[in-house]
């Protein structure tokens, strides 16, 4: 009795796991949504995304400008979610400098350049301080959008050796006066991810 009893129940379980699959991905099309193992949808990779807060907010036109910030990390995210080199930027900005050993952050020269200015038109060029962040981005910033795609470059001229890094990033802003946007518009956030 116990010999067939055991085959019915190994039966009625794989059934019931059987029975477990939605009926949604049953037939034409059930592949349709869903993503190949080790692969990431763009949505999932900015769910929880590194932010760099950029302080003072340099405002104003930003094509050929360079502000004197301070970067520190607004959000981390999760390590596993970003990339790389959003890790390797956010373990340099963190880590801590030989001068000022409890900070967190990096003073450094922002140097905003567009495609018609590809060179800084401050007064002070690329700035005096060591750490440059040199964003290349958009001269376009529609009032409808808060973020805009661009390249950080990374230098730091007193490291030896020399730190230099290259990364897509998105830049956060705001516009404060629609009827004049560029004298209203702030760069508040770098979005690494």
């Amino acid at each position: 009795m116990e010999l067939i009893f055991l085959p019915i129940l190994l039966f009625l379980l794989a059934l019931t796991h059987a029975t477990a699959i939605p009926s949604s991905l049953t037939g034409e099309g059930a592949a349709n949504g869903l993503i190949t193992r080790n692969e990431t949808s763009a949505s999932a990779a900015l769910a929880d995304p590194l932010i760099f807060n950029i302080s003072p907010n340099p405002a104003g036109p930003p094509c050929g400008m360079t502000w004197e910030v301070n970067i520190n990390v607004k959000s981390r995210g999760s390590v596993g979610d970003t990339s790389t080199s959003c890790n390797a930027l956010y373990n340099y900005v963190t880590l801590p400098s030989s001068s000022v050993p409890q900070t967190v952050s990096k003073d450094v020269n922002f140097v905003y350049l567009c495609p018609d200015t590809p060179e800084p038109i401050s007064p002070e060029g690329y700035g005096y301080r060591d750490i440059k962040f040199i964003v290349k981005g958009t001269s376009d910033f529609p009032s409808g959008q808060n973020t805009f795609l661009a390249q950080l470059e990374v230098l730091n001229i007193d490291d030896l050796p020399e730190t230099n890094m290259n990364m897509p990033v998105e830049i956060g802003y705001a516009i404060t006066d629609n009827a004049d946007p560029l004298k209203q518009l702030t760069l508040q956030y770098i979005y690494c991810g």
